[in-house]
């Protein structure tokens, strides 16, 4: 086990890269499996700790509770620069969390949006257990035949193309995109990079 409960729905999680991030206790998608074992998704996450240099600006999209987010912080180093984005409002408070517990402030922003083709405001719908699939398209059948205990919520995020962020940006090493869905728009908001 990497993870003790804390209090206030949140266990703290010791992750194998050597970070600490505070989790939802709640959450049925990410937090299983980083507590159990202190790392998510391994492929993604040794290509970035071999890819990623000190001093890289790099862009999380679908920043969820910020664990890669955190990872790329420490990875950049004081010099470099990480850019989170996450519609769901909610998870901002738990994101900034992680940062000050990991001390990487410094280097990291959270942009409480999401990354779209266009400037908007748009739906996005919140899923209450699985929170990992919140997502700019609506759930069908086939989401609530996989997770029938989930329940979603309706809410309205405001969304921008990346290509907002150019003039304050030379070079982005590398953007990590997990939007459910919303890659294709994200990549179209994108095209002058």
């Amino acid at each position: 086990m990497h993870g003790t409960y804390i209090g206030n729905n949140k266990v703290l999680v010791s992750t194998k890269w050597g970070g600490m991030l505070t989790v939802n206790a709640e959450d049925l998608s990410l937090a299983p499996v980083l507590i159990i074992h202190g790392i998510y998704d391994a492929g993604l996450t040794n290509y970035l700790i071999k890819n990623i240099k000190k001093g890289d600006t790099v862009v999380d999209i679908g920043a969820n509770l910020g664990y890669f987010t955190t990872l790329m912080g420490y990875l950049v180093g004081p010099i470099g620069k990480v850019l989170a984005y996450e519609a769901n409002p909610s998870l901002i408070p738990l994101i900034q969390d992680n940062i000050s517990m990991n001390y990487i402030g410094d280097r990291v922003t959270v942009y409480n949006k999401a990354i779209y083709s266009e400037y908007k405001t748009m739906p996005f719908f919140v899923a209450k257990k699985f929170m990992g699939n919140s997502s700019l398209h609506k759930h069908d059948s086939v989401y609530f035949n996989n997770y029938k205990s989930d329940t979603i919520q309706e809410i309205q995020v405001d969304a921008e193309p990346l290509d907002a962020i150019m003039d304050n940006v030379d070079v982005l090493s590398f953007v990590k995109i997990d939007i459910e869905g919303g890659e294709y728009h994200a990549l179209k908001g994108m095209e002058n990079f």
